[in-house]
């Protein structure tokens, strides 16, 4: 599939999820939610993955910064599903969990600075090998953060809560194993070109 097929079907699958969710939590429907969830991550993993093998699979491989940059529109397509899923679900329908605009909008605020990140990537002026290389230890340090969130998370016993923020231990799951997943990879790419 070319790469911008790609990115409008993950864009696709992304807002449905988001409608998902939001019908999910209007109906208090935690197993639709759940799968309307995870089906975001599977999509943003899936062209994570496709962008990590797309980056070697090329005569030349692409270079650091294409890839960095592909990774931080990724990145901030991760964060801005997560936050406009927070805002949908807690604006929308009946829950009421007071932090959800915070949440929603700290996370839609990330994902704005990924993208202008992602945009400055595009100059070729724009990065020393440094400034690479200290971007591929943010995206392992921040795939390192969300996986230790993840367990905390799942050891709170939050993910059973009877309260209004089910919902959004549903988004920060899933955004948070699509962030493990991306920054992960990432770090990976990253390693591979600058051999």
């Amino acid at each position: 599939m070319p790469r911008q097929d790609r990115w409008t079907t993950s864009l696709i699958i992304l807002a449905c999820s988001i409608a998902g969710m939001t019908w999910a939590a209007a109906q208090s429907l935690h197993a639709f939610s759940i799968t309307a969830a995870a089906i975001a991550t599977l999509a943003l993993s899936v062209l994570a993955y496709e962008l990590y093998a797309n980056a070697h699979a090329q005569q030349p491989p692409v270079d650091l910064r294409q890839a960095a940059r592909s990774n931080a529109m990724l990145m901030a397509l991760a964060y801005g599903w997560g936050g406009a899923a927070m805002l949908a679900v807690y604006m929308l329908t009946h829950l009421h969990w007071r932090h959800g605009w915070q949440y929603g909008s700290g996370m839609l605020l990330i994902a704005l600075g990924l993208y202008v990140l992602a945009r400055k990537l595009a100059d070729p002026s724009s990065a020393s090998p440094r400034q690479m290389e200290t971007s591929a230890h943010l995206a392992l340090s921040q795939g390192i953060a969300a996986s230790i969130s993840l367990v905390i998370l799942a050891a709170s016993g939050k993910l059973q809560t009877p309260k209004d923020d089910w919902a959004a231990n549903h988004i920060f799951v899933a955004g948070g194993l699509a962030i493990v997943v991306i920054s992960f990879l990432a770090f990976a790419t990253h390693r591979r070109l600058s051999r």
